[in-house]
């Protein structure tokens, strides 16, 4: 044994006293003379006893890793792709059962704060504006590599069918086609939707379309067919739907028409553009399905040119930053509403795309608090009778012969097998709109300046004493007849 090694042996114990104690390497535990005891173990003092470990309190024990919000976006089953205008969009599966989903733009607000709450469920805390900001950035490039997908507002078509969105909390869509109508959830992404989209009612089925004069004062038959005609096109977006006009004095009831109007087509907490929309058509355009503009009174040559662009669908071309080359693209086909004292313009194309309804002032007014809390209980009614009509409709559609005297002619077929399923012949739709543009020769008539001094001229020199002149005179001779007021809308040519 090392001399230096500190070893401690304990004294023996359980021996009586002047006991010898008999060791046996073999047997480590012998018997005493007058008692048993046991040999202790050599302990060595240099060597610390083992300890039992405390177990630590749970605030220091270490945290998991927080997730990526990239990684929490992919387990949540997010799909990110663009639009036909690349675009970049997410979809977001929700409900009990992700049996239907959100679809919303990337760099949205939106966007951005369903991804807050998926990491505040995932890592219980709130994400970093760097860490968002790189999430966003990452899923944008997964949408660049997967493809591009049509995305719409309100209403779209696909192959046979049609679909229009609800814009309800639970995402859900009317499919219609030749077969029927129906509420279903949608299961994939088809629309988008802004922040002035208010929900369209629930459909009920089996109501009558003329239920809708109760409360519009249209009288005319032949305009109501125009009308009922207009409403089916403008929610059956492979028919270019003309520009509706509503023409007439005040307390004509002009306003409340196309509201109601709108709240059937396409509700908005913006239901009618003034001015500041006029100013920007093309964003206006893009955001509103079934835009309605108010007390317009006289459009410039080149918003008539965008109006024109609109009904038959166009694109347009815009620098997406003045800092830049990049650009940012908008396709759009709208049903349009106007309505003012007069017609907001004259173009011969212009008018060619138009239905103008004459209004006149009622006789008598009743107050809007119960003629809308009953409007808003017939609602749903009359917007079930109205897809019933378009199935109705579109059965007939095939079988219809088309129309050739009209400049809309895809319009006009559609208005024919529109009467059809009326239970009226398919000329009547005919004279109805036959009847519209004899009224809009008439209103161009009264609103063109030249065409009413070329009215004054003729008038003065008689029915039987020819007129002959040239060009030149002609405008001199308009000009000496003109007021000070007909200047500016005399032709200069």
């Amino acid at each position: 044994m090392n001399p230096n090694s500190n070893i401690v042996v304990p004294p023996l114990t359980g021996c009586k006293p002047n006991a010898v104690p008999h060791l046996n390497a073999n047997q480590p535990n012998v018997p005493c003379a007058d008692n048993v005891f046991q040999v202790p173990k050599v302990i060595d003092s240099t060597i610390e006893p083992p300890t039992k470990k405390v177990p630590e309190p749970d605030d220091k024990k270490p945290k998991p890793k927080p997730k990526a919000i990239y990684d929490i976006a992919i387990e949540e089953g997010i799909f990110c792709f663009q639009d036909q205008h690349g675009d970049a969009f997410g979809w977001l599966p929700v409900g009990e059962s992700q049996d239907y989903g959100e679809c919303l733009r990337l760099r949205s607000r939106a966007f951005r704060k369903q991804l807050v709450k998926l990491t505040e469920r995932n890592n219980k805390r709130r994400p970093k504006w760097k860490e968002l900001h790189e999430a966003v950035s990452m899923v944008d490039l997964d949408a660049e590599l997967a493809g591009k997908k049509e995305i719409h507002i309100r209403i779209t078509s696909e192959k046979d069918k049609i679909f229009i969105d609800l814009a309800d909390k639970k995402w859900r869509m009317v499919r219609v086609d030749a077969q029927g109508w129906k509420v279903v959830p949608q299961t994939e992404p088809r629309f988008t939707r802004y922040l002035h989209q208010k929900p369209l009612c629930v459909p009920v089925a089996g109501g009558d379309p003329h239920q809708l004069f109760e409360f519009i004062s249209i009288e005319d038959r032949q305009e109501r067919l125009l009308l009922l005609a207009w409403m089916l096109a403008a929610l059956n977006p492979k028919i270019p739907s003309p520009i509706f006009i509503l023409v007439g004095t005040q307390g004509s009831s002009k306003t409340t028409c196309c509201r109601r109007l709108r709240s059937l087509l396409d509700p908005s907490a913006v239901d009618m553009l003034g001015e500041i929309e006029l100013a920007q058509l093309v964003q206006t355009f893009a955001h509103h399905a079934v835009p309605c503009f108010e007390n317009v009174s006289c459009f410039k040559r080149r918003t008539a040119d965008m109006f024109c662009r609109a009904v038959t669908g166009t694109g347009i071309e815009r620098r997406k930053l003045f800092t830049d080359s990049e650009s940012v693209l908008f396709s759009f086909q709208r049903a349009i509403m106007i309505n003012g004292i007069s017609m907001p313009s004259v173009r011969p194309d212009f008018l060619d795309r138009c239905i103008v309804i004459h209004f006149n002032r009622l006789k008598s007014f009743t107050s809007l608090k119960h003629l809308d809390a009953k409007f808003l209980r017939q609602q749903p009614s009359i917007f079930g009778s109205l897809l019933d009509l378009l199935v109705k409709t579109l059965q007939a559609y095939e079988t219809t012969p088309d129309s050739s005297d009209f400049r809309m002619a895809d319009f006009a077929s559609f208005g024919r097998a529109m009467a059809v399923a009326l239970g009226d012949p398919a000329e009547a739709f005919d004279a109805a709109y036959r009847a519209s543009a004899t009224r809009q020769a008439a209103d161009f008539m009264e609103a063109c300046s030249t065409a009413q001094l070329l009215k004054t001229v003729a008038e003065s020199y008689g029915v039987e004493q020819p007129w002959i002149v040239t060009a030149n005179e002609i405008l001199e001779t308009l000009k000496a007849t003109a007021r000070n007021d007909q200047l500016p809308g005399l032709i200069k040519s």
